[in-house]
């Protein structure tokens, strides 16, 4: 059986600026152990990472936001060589915060 990913922040329905840190927690369950879980923001690798609770933190615009709307994709890995994958849209708004 392959993993089962779930990406439960960000939530698609808020909208957050693309300059500050973004924190990506996920859920991920296997009847496997995890090997690792990595992280895509817009198709572009962002980081993997082999520890529970599988939570990243990036800057959007350091990566590059498209659009007002987004996507971030969530891949588990586990030791059988089973993959799954999640993606949500996020929205960003176009005001950036003050310096």
């Amino acid at each position: 059986l392959a993993p089962i990913v779930n990406i439960t922040n960000p939530n698609a329905t808020s909208t957050y600026l693309s300059d500050q840190k973004m924190i990506v927690d996920t859920e991920v369950r296997s009847t496997f152990s995890i090997t690792h879980v990595d992280l895509f923001f817009n198709e572009s690798f962002v980081g993997s990472t082999q520890f529970a609770p599988y939570q990243f933190s990036f800057i959007p615009s350091q990566i590059g936001v498209q659009s007002d709307v987004n996507t971030l994709r969530v891949v588990a890995y586990d030791a059988v060589g089973n993959t799954t994958n999640t993606t949500i849209g996020v929205n960003f708004s176009s005001v950036t915060t003050p310096l």
